[in-house]
């Protein structure tokens, strides 16, 4: 039951927070760097990647992710299959974002949406 909980928690976060990140030459190496970032707990990195209106936000889920390693020893997060569709100075990345407590994984779909800002992708948002 705790795991369902922090489970969908995690993933609630992910979702429902909008996300902004900067640097990357193409949309997937920024989804790719903001999910490595949120596995190895770097805040440095993420207060680097995001807007600062969304610093605290993005802190909140490298503190989820820490509570997950910390309580199910197994924890495991990452992204595969990314696709990216670009239309103009927009782009989403679709991928599945995949987490595992230990006793399987858990893959969901997901989406990141990114504007093109100063020559770089920037996260608008996630869903």
């Amino acid at each position: 039951m705790k795991k369902r909980i922090v489970a969908l928690f995690l993933l609630m976060s992910l979702v429902m927070m909008g996300l902004t990140a900067c640097g990357g030459d193409d949309p997937v190496s920024v989804a790719k760097d903001f999910i490595a970032a949120l596995k190895e707990e770097d805040s440095a990195r993420i207060n680097k990647i995001c807007t600062e209106e969304f610093a605290k936000e993005a802190n909140e889920m490298i503190a989820q992710v820490k509570f997950a390693k910390d309580n199910f020893n197994e924890f495991k997060l990452d992204g595969d299959k990314y696709e990216y569709e670009i239309k103009d100075n927009k782009a989403t990345v679709s991928f599945e974002l995949i987490y595992d407590f230990g006793s399987g994984e858990i893959t969901e779909s997901a989406n990141i949406y990114m504007i093109k800002k100063d020559g770089k992708w920037i996260i608008e948002g996630v869903d």
